[in-house]
């Protein structure tokens, strides 16, 4: 399967995330695209590779934001909104595209990538964002 089709304008974080508002984008981000920490500490959009820093992502974006600009990023949430549909209980990856996110382990890279698990859908339209349990290098 290919990477879910992410609305930016549906992505909404709830009542009782975790938000980090204290970076700027690295890169052009996109509402709802998961991100990582660039090594001058400035949030880019995630993507599984050779590179560890890169792949391991921290939260998904709230907003979109060009290089230099604020970002509001959830990097826990029990009922987050990711602007795309899901199935209950389905884990929700990294992609090996930039800023990509897929519900399919096969779909997120080769042998001697990292990949990530971004966190679960707990209804087709809410999951859980617990992207600390990430990384591992992809078999």
């Amino acid at each position: 399967m290919a990477d879910v089709s992410i609305t930016p304008a549906n992505v909404l974080a709830s009542s009782t995330a975790t938000l980090d508002k204290t970076k700027v984008a690295g890169a052009t981000i996109t509402a709802g695209e998961p991100v990582s920490l660039n090594a001058s500490n400035q949030w880019v959009p995630c993507a599984n590779g050779t590179t560890l820093l890169l792949a391991t992502a921290k939260g998904f974006a709230l907003n979109g934001a060009s290089s230099g600009q604020p970002v509001a990023v959830v990097t826990a949430d029990t009922n987050y909104t990711p602007g795309f549909t899901g199935t209950i209980g389905e884990t929700v990856w990294t992609s090996a595209n930039a800023g990509g996110v897929t519900v399919t382990a096969s779909d997120n890279g080769t042998t001697g990538q990292y990949i990530g698990i971004l966190g679960v859908m707990t209804s087709t339209t809410t999951m859980i964002v617990n992207p600390t349990i990430c990384t591992a290098a992809h078999a």
